[in-house]
């Protein structure tokens, strides 16, 4: 708060936080989520799927989504940090696919 971290054990029960409730006009709060990237294996019983991978951040799962002939950019509401380079592939949330029109896509993705 206000530039002071107060992740402090005293002020964390079971993984939940609280904050005093002291602040005055113009305080601020900053939330850190860290959302590391993280690939999760497919069935290996999904004979299509085998050997693949999604890749997830956070709760948001991410999709190749074949480029348009017009090579039309990525949705304007996405920004750079939601955009992810994968093996030399770059990959956009699974909810922005198809905003520019209908397109090929792929979640599972070769390892």
């Amino acid at each position: 708060m206000n530039d002071m971290n107060i992740n402090k054990p005293e002020n964390t029960v079971r993984r939940l936080m609280w904050i005093t409730p002291n602040m005055e006009k113009g305080d601020r709060i900053t939330l850190d989520f860290p959302m590391e990237i993280r690939t999760v294996a497919a069935n290996e019983l999904v004979k299509d799927d085998a050997g693949k991978v999604a890749v997830e951040r956070g709760p948001l799962v991410y999709c190749w989504e074949k480029p348009l002939k017009d090579n039309s950019a990525f949705p304007s509401f996405l920004n750079k940090s939601q955009v992810l380079n994968y093996k030399g592939l770059t990959l956009i949330p699974y909810y922005a696919w198809s905003n520019r029109g209908a397109a090929e896509m792929k979640v599972w993705l070769d390892k």
